[in-house]
């Protein structure tokens, strides 16, 4: 052989082995990719954070079980039936979704033990972390957890798996911040701040009722033992706002109102019937002075930053509406009234005339007076630097949407009074239909402004049930007591009411854009009628309080058919103008991020139905099966829960609906 022909063999041979070796590399990182992918996706589905909207808890046959839609598996977290009644804050689910807290196993006294559990199927072991809990939360960075045991406060380490004493013989008055940051009362009425990983700082060394402004501050107001109000903040000395302050109440915006009782009995403070003083106040910043003389307790205060809220004061307006001046009336005191009541009847047991004693007392005046008297109100105006009154108004706040605006019942300029003779022996509904019509107008409250509306329909009753009203952008709607629906346009210097609709049930949705859905032409032996967007049909023999619109405002979920036994109780939705049924034998169901939760096949005998999930069309529902459920307990049987533990972001348990519906949600007093 040639040294050529050697020198080419070994060439080709060196040749040959770079290829195996690149192919041996091209194999490693083939492997490798594929074995990352698979940790990927172990990591993803079986310990990366999860989706909490996947995530359902319920209970059946007094058994608490958690449902992972992603992993279509439902485990029992309780072993043994127990009667404890869960609520929406009982079950704590980590911002994260890797794991949740839990109570269960209650004792005589209502505690319970404590239990932690992993959302990932290869970790779902259950820990246990006490006995006796009264109460508990977990810190939104998830490592810690802060309870009540008996009377001692505890600061749980997740991943420690430890419990550190915090504070023994603590109040049940106590806070616990989205941070874990505490602020709690002592039994021997002390104020401690305990900011997480810190040492407690006392605030105060004599507290009776402190509140927290907001979540995101520290700025703290309390009242001592003597009633006195102060404003403290940690680290910084408490400062003096008032005496006598028998109550307060913060707003959102960590401003609040407070009230002074001048006539307060520091030993018996709450025997008080005294009006008080209402005073608005910004921490740090001057008190301002809304209104004097007012009855707190039948007050209204908007907590939503809003600049209108309605007061009751001292103003005798049934002296300043009613003639009683040729009323003939016993003049007795009220002890003297219930003596004449007791002697009348005693006179007469027996003979069959205790009904119609002309010994009777009298009680038209007393009865008149607290029906004026307790029905008006004062509606006052806030520019940021003073309140103002706006008007007197009678008990018809219900009508004001968010922004304030609405129909209100106020006093007209010119009032001729009533003679008391004209309530003899009338009902309340029918002394409040008189007082109405002969004192009272409608008017269009608007910036803070009274408009008058031209050809305005009265809308009877303002509390009955089934009265709609609401806005969106600039258009009012209000449905008479008769199912009369109109519209008010607010674009205008002058209003005017026009028909929109007849015969409407009075519960519907107004949307962002504009568009109302309402059923009307509802049967009066059933709860079903025809639905409508705007004034176009879209579907007959609908339960309208059923509609159930979602947060994007593109689905609109209800019931169809009748409600006798032969039929079929359909889930229906609404999308872009398409129709699409979901499921047949539907009891009730609830609309919760995004997915629509129902129960459905119903078992009249056992008294369970199913539980179903609809997350979207063309997806197939989800079961949990035998889900213990009666048809008049629903509202306790289904919990559905979410990371924020704001009350404004958790599911009621609220499974049946009654009355309007809005996104833009009016306030009623």
């Amino acid at each position: 052989m040639t040294k050529e022909n050697i020198d080419s063999n070994v060439g080709l041979l060196k040749k040959e082995n770079k290829s195996k070796k690149f192919s041996f590399k091209l194999i490693l990182i083939f492997l490798g990719l594929v074995m990352l992918i698979a940790c990927i996706f172990i990591l993803k589905n079986f310990y990366g954070p999860k989706d909490p909207k996947d995530f359902v808890f319920y209970e059946k046959d007094k058994r608490l079980y958690f449902y992972d839609m992603s992993a279509d598996k439902s485990i029992a977290l309780s072993e043994e039936q127990n009667n404890y009644i869960y609520t929406n804050y009982d079950i704590q689910l980590s911002s994260d979704s890797k794991f949740f807290i839990y109570p269960t196993d209650p004792d005589d006294k209502g505690n319970f033990s404590l239990y932690k559990k992993s959302t990932q199927p290869l970790f779902n072991k259950k820990t246990k972390i006490d006995d006796s809990v009264v109460f508990f939360k977990l810190s939104n960075d998830n490592k810690h957890l802060i309870y009540l045991k008996d009377k001692d406060l505890y600061d749980y380490n997740i991943s420690k798996k430890s419990k550190e004493l915090i504070q023994q013989n603590i109040s049940a008055n106590i806070l616990i911040k989205n941070n874990a940051d505490i602020i709690y009362i002592t039994n021997d009425n002390k104020l401690f701040y305990k900011p997480l990983g810190k040492d407690s700082e006392m605030l105060s060394d004599d507290v009776h009722k402190f509140w927290l402004l907001a979540d995101t501050s520290n700025n703290i107001i309390f009242n001592d033992s003597k009633f006195r109000l102060y404003e403290v903040s940690p680290s910084n000395k408490k400062v003096f706002i008032a005496d006598n302050v028998q109550d307060f109440v913060s707003n959102r915006n960590s401003s609040y109102y407070y009230f002074v009782n001048k006539d307060l009995k520091i030993d018996h403070p709450y025997e008080n019937n005294s009006l008080m003083d209402l005073y608005y106040k910004e921490f740090s910043k001057e008190k301002i002075l809304v209104a004097k003389d007012i009855d707190p307790r039948q007050s209204g205060l908007f907590m939503d930053d809003t600049n209108v809220i309605f007061l009751r004061t001292s103003e005798d307006y049934y002296k300043k509406y009613i003639d009683n001046s040729n009323f003939r009336l016993a003049k007795d005191t009220y002890k003297d009234k219930e003596s004449n009541r007791s002697n009348s009847v005693n006179r007469n047991i027996g003979t069959g005339t205790e009904k119609t004693n002309p010994y009777e007392f009298d009680d038209t005046e007393f009865i008149v007076k607290s029906s004026v008297n307790s029905s008006m109100y004062d509606l006052y105006g806030f520019d940021g630097q003073k309140f103002t009154k706006i008007c007197s108004s009678y008990n018809s706040l219900m009508s004001l949407d968010n922004d304030r605006k609405g129909i209100i019942l106020v006093p007209k300029e010119n009032i001729k009074k009533i003679k008391l003779e004209a309530f003899k022996d009338k009902s309340l509904k029918e002394i409040d239909n008189i007082l109405k019509d002969n004192l009272m107008e409608f008017k269009f409250l608007k910036n803070d402004k009274l408009m008058d509306v031209e050809n305005f329909a009265d809308p009877c009753d303002f509390n009955s049930i089934g009265i709609m009203f609401g806005s969106s952008k600039d258009v009012y709607y209000y449905c008479t007591g008769d199912g009369d629906l109109y519209q008010i346009n607010l674009d205008g210097e002058k209003l005017r009411a026009e028909l929109y609709n007849k015969n409407v049930s009075g519960s519907g949705y107004i949307t962002k854009n504009g568009d109302i859905f309402y059923v009307k032409d509802v049967d009066k032996y059933s709860e079903f009628g025809n639905l409508y967007k705007n004034k176009k049909l879209i579907d007959k023999n609908v339960n309208f309080t059923s509609l159930t619109l979602d947060d994007s405002e593109e689905k609109l979920f209800y019931i169809k058919d009748s409600l006798s036994e032969s039929s079929n109780r359909t889930l229906m939705y609404y999308k872009n103008g398409e129709i699409l049924p979901i499921s047949d034998n539907v009891l009730e169901g609830q609309l919760y991020n995004g997915k629509y939760y129902y129960l459905t096949d119903f078992n009249k005998k056992t008294g369970k139905a199913s539980l179903k999930v609809f997350i979207d069309e063309g997806a197939e529902s989800l079961y949990i099966k035998d889900k213990n459920s009666k048809p008049q307990k629903i509202s306790n049987k289904l919990f559905i829960y979410t990371v924020d533990q704001n009350i404004d972001d958790i599911i009621s348990p609220n499974l049946y609906f009654s009355g309007f519906r809005s996104n833009n949600k009016s306030q009623s007093h």
